[in-house]
């Protein structure tokens, strides 16, 4: 009988052993190119780290220049991430299509986003990476200036035509356009002919890549026709407007519209904090069924090369972007689209999360044709918005541009 309290001593420090014994953590590494979200990011992983006590370890590591080079080299190597934020189209196509990419498709978390943008992130029918942050691309309008004049959101180009007219008979230039600056005109071209092509944009670039089609056709005689009509309504000595001061005029309300990137939202914001904006999409023709330019930003991935507890964990921490809290915490300091069907939206958001809402969506068709043609396209808009050379001068240059592309792949 003596010897139980003794028995009783050695339990208790076995239990304890056992209490205060060190559960080592999964170790993951997550991998980002995002400069400008590399302080929310490490929040989130903070975050994500703290809900599962420690279970989870995630090293980030990012890297701004060559970051894609650097990221298909690694993934050949297997020495990669296995959290991986991926942009759409070409890296998407060429990592799933070496296996590097877990196939994501049928996961849960996969259901709260939008399917209008997935087909950026899939190769071969399947779904490679959650898109996450989104781009868009349209006209920024005043609303008080809108208000004041009792205009409203244009259904269809006749509409427009009816808005530039009040705003001219009242004093107001309609649109503030950038004319000295080359990088802003090839954005403008290309979400022009995404809008007028639509869903048909996949299989015209398709046949340019087979040397079958041109930009002479159509469509973009349309889009020549609405870049006529834009350039018309912005004021005079546009040549001499840089990026910088088409940004201020419409901050400042000296301008009613302006034609761009949800990016520069973030621009006119910091120029001037009250301005009340919202967007819509560009009308083309006289029916209303404009679409929103909304495209893939950045997307989250998974590696395919690593064990299934880094896989399960992985998985987790994508359904963990996913939260309304998460959003919230990733936003923090920054304006960001984001592809979940719930994300909190208000003004500019707002306006964008009812055109995806509603499926009102096209994507952006610069992002899936041969750089040296987007590049091209710069310099040759710039100059037929400064009227400084013709559409057929434009169509024949970048159809030229785009078999030089092709034959050098």
């Amino acid at each position: 009988m003596k010897k139980m309290p003794f028995l009783i001593v050695m339990f208790s420090f076995l239990v304890l052993s056992c209490e205060k014994k060190e559960i080592k953590p999964i170790d993951l590494k997550l991998f980002n190119y995002k400069v400008e979200y590399a302080k929310q990011v490490r929040e989130v992983v903070e975050s994500f780290t703290a809900k599962y006590k420690g279970k989870y370890s995630i090293e980030i590591e990012t890297i701004p220049y060559e970051a894609q080079l650097v990221l298909e080299a690694r993934l050949r190597e297997k020495t990669g991430w296995d959290i991986i934020m991926i942009p759409p189209y070409s890296s998407i196509e060429k990592n799933a299509s070496g296996g590097y990419l877990l196939d994501l498709s049928s996961q849960p978390f996969m259901q709260k986003i939008y399917d209008s943008v997935k087909p950026p992130v899939t190769y071969d029918g399947k779904v490679y990476a959650m898109p996450y942050g989104l781009s868009a691309y349209g006209v920024f309008y005043n609303k008080d200036i809108f208000a004041a004049n009792q205009l409203s959101v244009p259904k269809n180009i006749g509409e427009m035509k009816d808005i530039i007219n009040r705003l001219q008979s009242n004093k107001i230039v309609p649109f503030s356009i950038c004319g000295k600056d080359e990088w802003t005109s090839g954005y403008l071209f290309f979400s022009l002919i995404s809008s007028s092509m639509g869903k048909e944009v996949d299989r015209w670039i398709e046949s340019m890549n087979e040397g079958v089609s041109s930009f002479n056709n159509p469509k973009n005689d349309r889009v020549f026709e609405i870049l006529d009509f834009y350039r018309a309504n912005g004021g005079s000595n546009i040549k001499s407007i840089d990026y910088y001061v088409q940004m201020k005029n419409f901050a400042s309300g000296s301008t009613a519209m302006l034609v761009q990137g949800f990016n520069e939202y973030n621009v006119m914001v910091d120029q001037n904090s009250k301005i009340n904006a919202g967007i819509f999409a560009f009308p083309i023709g006289e029916a209303n069924s404009s679409d929103l330019c909304v495209d893939v930003d950045f997307a989250f991935a998974i590696s395919s090369n690593i064990d299934k507890e880094k896989t399960e964990g992985a998985i987790r921490f994508l359904d963990f972007l996913t939260n309304y809290e998460t959003m919230e915490l990733m936003s923090k300091g920054a304006r960001i689209i984001f592809g979940v069907k719930d994300f909190a939206s208000s003004g500019v958001t707002g306006d964008i999360k009812k055109y995806l809402d509603e499926g009102k969506i096209v994507n952006w068709a610069h992002r899936k044709i041969p750089a040296g043609v987007f590049e091209e396209s710069k310099s040759r808009i710039k100059k037929y918005l400064t009227g400084e050379t013709t559409k057929e001068e434009v169509s024949k240059n970048l159809d030229r541009v785009w078999r030089i592309n092709i034959e050098n792949r």
